[in-house]
């Protein structure tokens, strides 16, 4: 499904209390820490969105294959066997209209790719939410309260 298909979808970003609410995006977590990938995961469903794991890129990538549903990867950058942006690599030639987020706690931006997005670790929901929502087409005006 590409972008254009995403952007007609009735997604919503609304704060209800403190917690950002984001539905009908199914993301894959590519992390190759537990805890880590489990925290992602956490965040991820309290935004509302599908969420699916993967403790390697080359797992990520059979699933990929398998699962036309996804819709954005986030990749932690330092994996053992892949990389973050070997995977975005790998899994664009895929997908070409699957939209890839690096995350990592160790690099920042300057040392990635410029066409992929990144979000630093530790996730805040609010930042995180707002590079999805990038990611997904819609801008913030079309945010509701």
């Amino acid at each position: 499904m590409g972008l254009p298909a995403l952007l007609s979808y009735p997604m919503r970003l609304s704060f209800e209390g403190s917690e950002l609410r984001m539905s009908r995006v199914t993301v894959l977590v590519v992390e190759d820490h537990p805890t880590v990938r489990a925290t992602a995961v956490d965040i991820l469903k309290r935004m509302g969105c599908e969420v699916l794991d993967s403790y390697s890129g080359h797992h990520a990538l059979r699933l990929i294959e398998t699962r036309p549903d996804i819709q954005v990867l986030l990749v932690d950058v330092r994996m053992p066997g892949m990389s973050g942006p070997e995977l975005a690599e790998e899994a664009r030639r895929l997908r070409p209209d699957l939209n890839v987020i690096l995350t990592s706690g160790y690099v920042g931006k300057e040392d990635l790719p410029e066409d992929l997005p990144f979000v630093p670790k530790p996730w805040r929901m609010e930042p995180l939410a707002l590079v999805l929502k990038d990611q997904a087409g819609q801008p913030p005006a079309a945010w509701s309260n």
